[in-house]
């Protein structure tokens, strides 16, 4: 069954924070929607919590656009739409910017369909055609799958299904279209979303050798990052990586915008280093990850809308009280995730708060844990205890003692 809002204008979601067996912290979140009117945001019906990453249950505890990772450390701005013509008359090409407070914090190049034209050893690009709209995701943009790649020293365990990784996926975006190792004499189709530092040339068409991934282009896209692109990936496990890792200096291009860390993958080697570590959990591009953004900062895109910029001011975070054995805090909040339907004009708003408890609790043991939250003054939400396992087991005997 679907989540439904607890409230009429938030959804909230309070938890506990397992250290170990027990928990020691209080952890809350609360997602806010908006509309962008004549007079700037205005609070409108809430939309539920994404909460599967929380679930052990879920059959996809990754998809992207969670609200439940409770680690977050920044912020990431999500913009959700398409690329307009300007005026809406079709045009060839375009360009698409966010800017967050007074800088382009990302630009896209925009192009109407194209494809590689003329023999296999001399491609070229056929003139963009005209377009109205493009979606801002990672299909349109650089990326894909060749499957000729082959890895001669691997081979498949039985009954192995290679659904997100091997030697002819594009690392940074499995997605998208264009990544092509060899020649080929169809035509096919090229991205329409491209880096404008970065732009994919004839020259730079074959990759040859897939091994050398990391020379290709970067994909440009402002939604949500999946689990299993680099280099959010790499972030998951220690080991974690592209099929055929790239280098650990400034060669490679995340390394030198200080993406990446020089020496990344012995530093997640490192015996002391996190299982997963938090940089996992940021969803966004990194050009649109911050340390922080305070309550009034605008987040303006351009080129996404024919009648021309759109934009809004960060709301002021919601009034977050916990409560727990009869102790009363105001709990801070950080925002995690900032996400704009540009085609809707509306914004969504998650943020965490967390509370030290001040003793260990253990879910399925106590009874009882008085634990709640308050949002603006309204009534509590209290903490659904777990039914204790002890009664669980009594439960199943009782029942399993009348068949008898």
């Amino acid at each position: 069954m679907a989540r439904q809002p607890i409230r009429e204008t938030y959804d909230a979601h309070l938890d506990l924070w397992m250290d170990g067996d027990a928990a020691e912290h209080a952890h809350a979140f609360v997602k806010q929607r908006f509309v962008l009117g004549p007079r700037g945001l205005e609070l409108a019906e809430a939309a539920p919590l994404a909460l599967d990453a929380m679930d052990p249950e879920s059959p996809a505890p990754f998809t992207v656009g969670g609200d439940g990772f409770r680690n977050k450390q920044f912020t990431d701005v999500i913009v959700v739409g398409d690329a307009f013509a300007p005026g809406g008359q079709p045009t060839r090409e375009s360009e698409v910017r966010v800017r967050v407070g007074r800088d382009v914090a990302k630009r896209v190049k925009v192009f109407g369909p194209r494809y590689v034209e003329g023999p296999p050893g001399a491609p070229r690009f056929s003139a963009p055609e005209p377009f109205e709209s493009v979606p801002l995701d990672l299909h349109q943009a650089y990326g894909g799958v060749d499957p000729r790649a082959v890895d001669p020293d691997f081979v498949a365990p039985e009954g192995l299904e290679l659904r997100f990784d091997g030697p002819g996926f594009y690392p940074r975006n499995p997605f998208g279209r264009g990544y092509v190792l060899h020649e080929r004499e169809e035509p096919f189709a090229l991205p329409q979303l491209e880096d404008p530092s970065d732009l994919l040339t004839p020259e730079r068409l074959f990759v040859r050798d897939p091994r050398a991934w990391w020379r290709q282009p970067r994909p440009a896209a402002l939604g949500w990052m999946p689990a299993n692109v680099f280099p959010r990936c790499i972030y998951f496990f220690p080991g974690t990586d592209a099929w055929f890792p790239g280098p650990e200096d400034g060669s490679l291009p995340e390394i030198r915008d200080r993406v990446l860390a020089p020496g990344y993958r012995t530093l997640r080697a490192a015996a002391d280093a996190p299982l997963i570590h938090t940089n996992f959990y940021q969803e966004a591009p990194p050009e649109l990850t911050f340390a922080e953004l305070p309550p009034g900062v605008p987040i303006v895109a351009e080129g996404m809308h024919p009648d021309g910029p759109i934009g809004f001011r960060l709301p002021a975070p919601p009034k977050v009280e916990m409560f727990f054995d009869g102790r009363v805090e105001r709990a801070p909040t950080r925002l995690h995730h900032v996400v704009y339907f540009a085609s809707r004009n509306e914004v969504t708003v998650t943020y965490g708060a967390s509370m030290a408890l001040g003793r260990p609790v253990i879910p399925g043991v106590h009874a009882h844990i008085p634990l709640a939250m308050r949002v603006e003054g309204d009534r509590p939400i209290e903490y659904e205890t777990p039914t204790p396992k002890r009664e669980i087991l009594r439960a199943v005997m009782e029942a399993h003692a009348g068949t008898t």
